[in-house]
């Protein structure tokens, strides 16, 4: 019991540490929405628009992210810089899905 008590505490002090050195994880993908949180927020607050205005104005939130990130990735090119310019594409894109299917047969034999 004393032993569970005393991990407890160490695991807690630890966690504590880590946060305080490095801080917290960020999130991995960036969305479009995430950059226009608040503005999305704001017009689903304003009870004026109807439903067609709403879609309008945050389908234009959405272009304006995708015309952002077209110029950056264009700009990154333009300079051969290509750490930047793939790190653009995987903003947009995400992560590329590296997972295989294995093909097989109507037995259930695996196909190479």
């Amino acid at each position: 019991p004393e032993c569970n008590e005393d991990w407890e505490e160490f695991k807690v002090l630890l966690q504590e540490a880590a946060e305080h050195t490095f801080g917290k994880k960020k999130k991995a993908s960036n969305d479009w929405f995430d950059d226009q949180e608040e503005e999305i927020q704001e017009l689903l607050k304003d009870k004026k628009l109807n439903r067609s205005a709403l879609r309008d104005r945050i389908r234009t939130l959405k272009n304006r992210w995708f015309q952002r990130k077209t110029d950056e990735a264009e700009t990154y090119a333009q300079e051969k810089n290509h750490r930047e310019f793939y790190a653009t594409l995987n903003e947009v894109y995400g992560p590329r899905s590296r997972s295989s299917h294995p093909v097989r047969s109507k037995d259930g034999t695996l196909l190479t």
